[in-house]
């Protein structure tokens, strides 16, 4: 019998996944598997907890993570963050048809979009199987922009969340 196992975070807890796990965390990691599959990439597994932030309009009291370093991340994700199954390889969506001063296209998979602001995980430096970087690329701009909003899809995610339960704590 083929065994096998690793540790991933889901929904804020460590779990170590294996053929004898609850079903429903099985189901869970099958999903994010299906995915990593379709996308060719590695999906840190703290992305599943971003799904289950429905609006990105947190009180003004609440200081938006990264604002600092990329003021307009934001605006690609006003309603949360979208499904696996909106995910996609930047090369392969119609908003960067014409973007030809950013390298590397097919390492970039858009997790989060609306009306040319695009929210990637950033594999280009290490590549597919690597902890990518989070980047907001503005392809209305011309040039496009390009800019990093985390050196890590942890960093953001951890970020995020912190930020999401304290405007609910509003």
């Amino acid at each position: 019998m083929l065994r096998f196992s690793l540790f991933v975070r889901l929904n804020g807890k460590i779990v170590r996944m294996n053929q004898d796990m609850p079903n429903e965390l099985w189901q869970a990691y099958e999903r994010l598997a299906a995915h990593e599959r379709r996308l060719g990439i590695f999906i840190p597994p703290i992305m599943v907890d971003l799904l289950s932030i429905e609006d990105t309009s947190w009180p003004e009291r609440v200081a938006t993570p990264f604002e600092d370093r990329c003021s307009l991340w934001l605006n690609a994700a006003p309603d949360g963050f979208p499904d696996f199954d909106d995910w996609k390889i930047a090369s392969e969506d119609n908003w960067f048809e014409s973007i030809t001063n950013i390298p590397g296209l097919d390492h970039l998979v858009i997790f989060a979009a609306m009306s040319g602001d695009e929210l990637c995980l950033d594999y280009r430096e290490n590549g597919l199987a690597s902890m990518p970087k989070v980047v907001h690329i503005d392809t209305c701009a011309y040039p496009a922009t390009i800019c990093v909003v985390a050196d890590s899809a942890e960093e953001f995610a951890l970020a995020v969340l912190e930020c999401a339960k304290k405007a609910e704590e509003e």
